[in-house]
């Protein structure tokens, strides 16, 4: 048994009444990185927090310190992370006899300053909203008030039915405040930029006005059982020195468990007990990622190398393939495209992912496809109009990619005899169908074109497949593994429907991944992009994180959405990949998303900062209409980038103006990925194993030919391994 020595951990730290300091590390003494284990501290003087943890001798310990609740929970120990430290690097101490005692200040490290919030461990957290004027008050009298709201949470176990009578009082109704030890409720205002951190409310309340934006947050173990109430005071100039008028209450029940989100419209009752109005509430509980214990040894929720220069991001690989008149020349979003970005110079790809009906992650667009039907007899001179709907999506024209069995391209008619002298064809019948009524394996058997293109992508059976004439012989560049296929080897990486694992597995591991979660939604003037019923939303989010957080490896990863809730739920579900909303509020091509946190640049850059995104993914014609929109976003420190971009001229204009990236199509026709051209993280990577080689004595350096000002680097051969190889590209 390796010998060991008592080591003292000392932190200063601001902590709640019932918060602990804790340490947590990388040995089993410290916990093994998970929070569950930490090592609680004891407090001493004033902030400082205490303990000591027999270490082996000699051994490099890392670890970060973090600050807690702890509950006994059906008898087992859960913890509530109230914050952490997330630097990139964890604090590293080497345990010897002559070590010094020093009191760590919270959140700073070798020059870092870095902390960030808790995720749902075994809690889940309730929103509830009010905005767009959800207070409606049925009297003028009543209309012409201000009001404050206050939310309490209320625990119903505590209400026993079949003892009640209507005897009862309302002290004996058995509607008592929560006693859960997170049942505070806490407040933002994301109207307000002095209120945009969740904090305690106010002793009666704060005031809503038409234009606010509330939300209300309750961390709790027991969702099934908590109720809300809440109190409306009339509006109070004066301050909360002097109590305000009580005008009247409501009451929200929690839902049925299958009914995580929802829109309640509930009654407003006066203190005499009638109804003077009605509350509109938007109900959300965001529960914890099943059998998912999230390590701390490293999170990149928060981090950003703002010294890199901008990133170049391949919109969908190298571009979008409909409803555009530069095609790809490689299909959109499938792996042989991501990999043919990647291999000139992409330093990350954006991409779309959703779910099948057996809930497996795949990356498409669009949220339908249309199937072919049998073959019905169009009489002569008749033409069926194949479909040209308008888009309910981001960044394409039409939201509906058409698909056939039988290989018929949209709107081609098979010539048959004529009848009975009339002129007869057979026109393909088109069926719109969700995607998510398909499985993977029927899914990935479809073979997809579009009405504009008039084009059947060719799959496995087929003679070959679509390319820019080399045949995809040499997509893929500097690959990471023996284990990785080759993208353009396989036909099968020019196909539609690639699963998300596969795509994690056979891109490029330098090639970092923009993964924009979709989930339909409803736009400006009440166009929904899909009529038919979703996967609820917490089922939706668990399935993509599963698969990103098992086969993620060590991948830069960001996760985009349109959708707020989605990206609250993204946020708090884990607590290793940065969040970036997607915002657009020009309607000139598209109509915008309803809900202003995505279509309002100051309330999405509001609702960023409250919840603590990395940053916003802007339409790019939107910074254009609000010139300052940039200077906001980074006043907040939040990273932006753009996208929508119709010419290239405008990305190096972009970076200029002082966005972190750009996402555009076409890569492979701007970038060679040569050289300075190259990946940023691949030219990273290799300089690090050189100066690492080189360190080693396993590098040479030749002088500079013929007046270059660069030396060569070669391996040197009498001092190597045959793993330098592995470890090194060297041009």
């Amino acid at each position: 048994m390796m010998p060991t020595m008592d080591t003292t951990f000392s932190v200063a730290v601001e902590t709640g009444a019932a918060d602990v300091a804790c340490v947590v590390g990388n040995c089993e003494e410290l916990g093994s990185w998970s929070p569950r284990n930490a090592v609680t501290l004891t407090k001493g003087e004033g902030k400082v927090w205490s303990g000591t943890v027999a270490l082996p001798i000699g051994q490099q310990v890392e670890y970060r310190y973090m600050v807690a609740t702890f509950v006994e929970e059906d008898g087992s120990r859960e913890v509530v992370i109230r914050k952490w430290e997330t630097f990139l690097q964890p604090r590293k101490v080497i345990r010897s006899a002559d070590r010094k005692v020093e009191v760590a200040l919270f959140g700073e490290y070798n020059g870092d300053a870095l902390q960030g919030t808790g995720w749902l461990t075994g809690f889940t957290e309730i929103r509830l909203k009010l905005h767009d004027n959800a207070i409606l008050m049925w009297k003028s009298r009543h209309q012409a008030l201000k009001y404050q709201i206050k939310v309490t949470a209320i625990d119903l176990r505590h209400k026993a039915l079949d003892h009640c009578s209507l005897d009862d009082t309302e002290e004996d109704s058995g509607f008592k405040p929560s006693t859960d030890p997170c049942s505070e409720v806490h407040i933002a205002v994301l109207d307000n930029q002095d209120e945009l951190a969740f904090k305690p409310q106010p002793q009666f309340g704060t005031v809503y006005h038409d234009g606010s934006f509330l939300v209300f947050r309750l961390q709790t173990f027991l969702p099934t059982f908590s109720a809300f109430l809440f109190d409306f005071y009339q509006y109070n100039p004066f301050g909360e020195d002097s109590c305000p008028d009580h005008k009247g209450f409501s009451y929200i029940l929690p839902p049925n468990v299958k009914d995580m989100q929802e829109t309640r419209i509930v009654p407003i009752t006066s203190r005499q007990h009638m109804p003077i109005g009605q509350l509109t509430v938007d109900y959300l509980a965001i529960k914890p990622l099943p059998s998912q214990d999230c390590s701390m040894q490293v999170s990149y929720k928060y981090y950003w190398k703002r010294t890199r220069r901008p990133l170049d991001v391949g919109h969908r690989g190298v571009g979008s393939s409909y409803g555009t008149s530069k095609m790809a020349v490689v299909k959109e979003n499938t792996i042989a495209s991501l990999n043919r970005a990647g291999s000139h110079g992409a330093d990350f790809v954006e991409f779309d992912v959703h779910l099948s009906k057996d809930l497996v992650p795949i990356v498409f667009h669009d949220f339908t496809v249309c199937i072919s039907m049998n073959k019905r007899p169009v009489k002569g001179g008749e033409q069926a109009a194949p479909y040209n709907g308008t888009r309910a999506d981001d960044k394409t024209e039409d939201n509906r990619s058409l698909v056939y069995r039988d290989g018929a391209a949209a709107g081609n008619a098979e010539q048959l005899s004529p009848q009975n002298g009339l002129g007869w064809s057979r026109q393909e019948e088109l069926f719109e169908i969700p995607v998510k009524e398909l499985t993977v394996a029927h899914l990935q058997k479809l073979k997809l074109s579009h009405s504009e293109h008039k084009q059947i992508e060719l799959h496995e059976e087929d003679d070959g497949y679509r390319d820019d004439g080399s045949n995809g012989a040499h997509d893929v560049f500097a690959s990471s593994s023996e284990s990785d296929v080759s993208a353009s080897s396989s036909r099968a990486d020019h196909c539609s429907f690639p699963t998300l694992e596969d795509v994690l597995h056979r891109v490029n591991i330098h090639v970092g991944f923009n993964i924009e979660v979709k989930y339909p939604m409803e736009k400006v003037g009440g166009m929904k992009e899909l009529d038919s019923l979703y996967f609820e939303k917490n089922l939706f989010t668990d399935a993509v994180l599963k698969c990103i957080l098992q086969h993620g490896g060590n991948r830069r990863i960001i996760l985009s959405t349109f959708e707020p809730d989605i990206a609250v739920m993204l946020q708090l579900k884990q607590n290793k990949y940065p969040i970036m909303l997607l915002v657009m509020s020009d309607g000139k091509k598209w109509p915008p998303y309803a809900d202003v946190r995505s279509n309002q640049m100051d309330v999405s850059v509001n609702f960023a900062v409250c919840e603590k995104f990395l940053g916003l993914s802007v339409y790019t014609e939107d910074l254009k209409n609000e010139p300052d929109a940039i200077q906001r976003a980074k006043d907040a420190r939040l990273v932006l980038f753009g996208w929508g971009i119709e010419e290239y001229g405008q990305v190096q204009q972009l970076k200029d103006s002082g966005l972190d990236g750009v996402i555009f199509d076409r890569i492979n026709e701007f970038k060679t990925g040569v050289d300075h051209q190259a990946n940023v993280f691949l030219l990273e990577y290799r300089e690090k194993m050189r100066k690492k080689l080189l360190e080693e004595g396993k590098l040479i350096e030749h002088s500079p030919l013929h007046g270059s000002s660069n030396g060569q680097w070669y391996l040197n051969s009498c001092r190597r391994d045959d793993s330098d190889l592995d470890e090194v590209e060297m041009s």
